[in-house]
């Protein structure tokens, strides 16, 4: 396993490619989207402003400062945000003009400016426009405008340019021509067509990728499933959603990320056992979540830090439903933190805490679901 992280391993992302808009007759000052990265978190609120809590030694927080925040701090010159996508150490913008902004660690390029020198406020990602998704990975980031862009690590080849060098500045992904989102897994990635069809490419090491081998692609691959609406890539795994609400997943299954009782790895998608009327899905390092058409989460797979909300420690291949969370509308999964916005605008978040990323102002861990203060 990989050493994704500064404590352990780390995530995959989350909710980043998703482009979410503005609730309407929303509070400026409430929630409308949330991002969980490896060990941080950031929340989008109506007025388009974004604030961040948690982990900051690499300055993810992007208020301008170097220390950890267990509550929310506003993000310093960043407005007119659509949607956040948090990574392992950094987390990226989209703006309603369809540009992006970037912030946090940047020793690979992923901040897309030209440069690789840390950012603790926001920098504009180089030559990109009318942007309508993006999302960051381990050390990389990637855009959906009218190409499909990618920059920073590039070593297992998740640039999708055909190379294994990094980019300090985006870089077209080869034969896709066109995609509707984007999801940055550690060090692989996967586009959706409005088709329906899936690609992946980069780090393939447990099948990641999920066209049955195991080698690097350095461009995009066809994932053979179809009818696809939704993909999230995590540590080294992968899920999808397709239409009538059922999930497939593959890679990694180390921890029961992928559904399998056996927790081999797969090489290709299996069915999640136990799921039905799927609305949404999140990777995070090693665990998964769905939120249902009922409004409930169930997450599976690593548990040590009870990131599966069922207050618990104990790992499950099942998907368990998060405790005492109603109508919930987006869920986010993290290095091994969760995050949940509800309908009322409010985000509360579980596993994983000891550097302030659940935002309630403490520094422990928790099993079950606490209030953000955002």
């Amino acid at each position: 396993m990989k050493n994704f992280a500064r404590f352990l391993v780390v995530v995959g992302l989350t909710s980043a490619g998703v482009s979410a808009g503005v609730a309407t007759g929303a509070s400026s000052s409430r929630a409308t989207n949330v991002s969980a990265g490896g060990t941080f978190a950031c929340g989008l609120k109506a007025s388009g402003s974004a604030s961040c809590w948690g982990y900051d030694a690499d300055q993810e927080l992007g208020d301008g400062g170097h220390r950890n925040l267990s509550t929310p701090r506003s993000v310093l010159r960043l407005s007119r945000v659509v949607a956040l996508a948090s990574g392992w150490d950094s987390s990226c913008a989209l703006l309603k003009a369809g540009q992006i902004d970037c912030w946090g660690s940047d020793s690979y390029g992923q901040l897309g400016n030209g440069v690789t020198q840390r950012g603790s406020l926001p920098t504009r990602v180089h030559g990109i426009g009318g942007a309508v998704a993006v999302s960051v990975g381990g050390y990389f980031a990637c855009a959906v405008a009218t190409t499909v862009t990618c920059w920073g690590s590039g070593q297992s080849g998740q640039l999708g340019d055909g190379l294994t060098k990094a980019s300090a500045l985006p870089r077209t992904v080869k034969g896709l021509s066109s995609a509707k989102s984007i999801s940055a897994g550690f060090s692989h990635v996967c586009a959706l067509r409005s088709d329906g069809a899936l690609f992946c490419w980069g780090d393939n090491s447990q099948g990641d990728l999920g066209n049955g081998s195991t080698n690097a692609a350095l461009e995009p691959v066809r994932v053979t499933l179809s009818g696809v609406v939704q993909v999230s890539a995590g540590g080294e795994h992968t899920c999808a959603l397709v239409h009538g609400g059922t999930v497939y997943c593959w890679g990694a299954d180390g921890y029961g990320q992928i559904g399998v009782k056996s927790k081999d790895d797969s090489l290709v998608p299996v069915k999640v056992a136990g799921l039905s009327g799927v609305r949404s899905i999140s990777s995070g390092e090693n665990h998964t979540c769905a939120l249902l058409s009922n409004h409930t989460i169930r997450c599976w797979g690593d548990n040590q830090f009870g990131q599966l909300g069922d207050d618990s420690k104990t790992n499950s291949w099942r998907p368990r439903v998060v405790r005492g969370l109603t109508k919930v509308i987006q869920v986010s999964a993290g290095g091994s933190h969760t995050c949940a916005l509800l309908a009322s605008h409010v985000v509360e978040c579980w596993g994983y805490g000891v550097f302030g990323q659940l935002g309630d102002g403490k520094v422990t861990s928790s099993l079950d679901p606490v209030r953000a203060r955002l």
